[in-house]
């Protein structure tokens, strides 16, 4: 099987301190999350942003999201793409993009920016089978708090991964991970147990996902607002992510 590569751009929540917002590359073609601070990052690990092929947006938190404009403008005027960029989100996520871009860039969106650029947008309603440039997937309704946040099930290199986004415990989760070979989880209160707070994951969630995972499953932590206690000897088959660390599965 051939490796999968994952590259951490960032691994924090939105009041991560230290750690940049999170965000992931897989296979240097898929993103899972776009904060501003994944822009600057992928240019410091030498990335081309011309291979990004799509975009995963399970929410639209700006820790999540606001990186868009800088990434377009990227495209605008540094890296002209070869063919278009799949943006993949909730409803909504194209008009919240545009208003985005026109708060960040009013001269240039009245010269039609960012529409001209090569950009396709998939919004997703519900649960159910999606393709994105015969790219497919899936998407799950994730519990996160009032807002449409989704979890995302989708193949590289024939490896079956599937992204929680933001979410509370639910049994949407165990829908997401089922079957799959590596699931990306976020730990957002990886210091504290917040008990049933609907919005994030915290240890005794962390516990409760492990338990429905079979042990040859590889498990990635992101989003994290601390560091996870090294006396927590149920989270050793974890591997929590750093930012600009480079992961080979």
């Amino acid at each position: 099987m051939n490796p999968l590569s994952l590259t951490c751009l960032g691994s924090g929540s939105a009041l991560g301190g230290e750690r940049l917002w999170s965000s992931l590359l897989i296979d240097d073609t898929t993103l899972l999350g776009l904060p501003p601070t994944a822009i600057p990052q992928l240019h410091r690990l030498h990335k081309d942003l011309t291979k990004i092929r799509r975009v995963f947006i399970s929410h639209l938190h700006a820790d999540h999201s606001f990186g868009l404009p800088f990434l377009l403008l990227h495209y605008r005027y540094t890296d002209n793409r070869p063919e278009p960029l799949y943006i993949i989100g909730p409803s909504g996520l194209k008009a919240v993009m545009k208003q985005l871009c026109r708060l960040a860039w009013p001269g240039l969106c009245d010269r039609g920016f960012p529409i001209q650029e090569p950009v396709r947008f998939i919004e997703v309603a519900e649960d159910g089978s999606y393709d994105a440039g015969g790219f497919a997937f899936d998407a799950v309704r994730m519990a996160h708090y009032n807002m449409l946040s989704f979890g995302f099930r989708f193949k590289v290199r024939g490896r079956l991964i599937a992204f929680t986004g933001d979410t509370g415990r639910c049994d949407a989760v165990l829908q997401l991970i089922d079957g799959a070979d590596v699931v990306i989880t976020e730990f957002t209160h990886t210091a504290k147990d917040v008990g049933e707070n609907g919005g994030h994951f915290d240890a005794s969630d962390i516990h409760w996902l492990l338990e429905h995972l079979p042990p040859e499953t590889r498990v990635l932590a992101t989003h994290m607002s601390g560091t996870p206690s090294p006396q927590d000897r149920k989270l050793d088959r974890i591997l929590f992510c750093e930012d600009g660390a480079q992961i080979e599965l």
